[in-house]
């Protein structure tokens, strides 16, 4: 199970750990780390929501700390993660902060490739997730390829 956490862990920091000067290296890197289809999808859910360009605008900074990283008991290929995010944005001129708690679903698949860079080496790629903050009745799925 270290390598799904691993992979799961890392996938989830990349996206909501927001550091401006990296913030593109990130989001490319957790792309590579999706199923090709996967990907695609989330790529162009990132353009059409215009997420990125809002974090850019209002210089959004954010620490991501996981708080539980764990495989599904009843399927393997399932890993749930929860964790805080911690954001700083300018709106206007006045620095805002905002923390909020998400849980994340993230769905698996083996790496055809097997331990690739691409999947740091853990033989899994991302094929979906979902999240929900926590605190908050709605869920949102992101990308998913059934």
């Amino acid at each position: 199970g270290a390598d799904k956490q691993y992979i799961a862990g890392e996938f989830v920091k990349a996206i909501y750990q927001v550091d401006p000067a990296t913030r593109p290296r990130d989001i490319e890197r957790a792309l590579r780390m999706m199923v090709p289809n996967s990907a695609l999808l989330f790529a162009r859910y990132l353009k059409q929501t215009g997420v990125l360009d809002k974090q850019r605008a209002e210089s959004w900074q954010s620490v991501w700390t996981p708080q539980d990283i764990s495989v599904d008991g009843v399927d393997p290929y399932t890993v749930r993660v929860i964790g805080k995010q911690e954001i700083t944005k300018m709106i206007a001129g006045a620095t805002q902060q905002e923390t909020r708690q998400l849980s994340l679903t993230l769905k698996l698949a083996a790496d055809p490739q097997r331990r690739a860079d691409r999947n740091l080496g853990s033989g899994f790629l991302i094929a979906s997730f979902d999240y929900k903050e926590l605190g908050t009745p709605s869920s949102s799925e992101v990308a998913t390829d059934r």
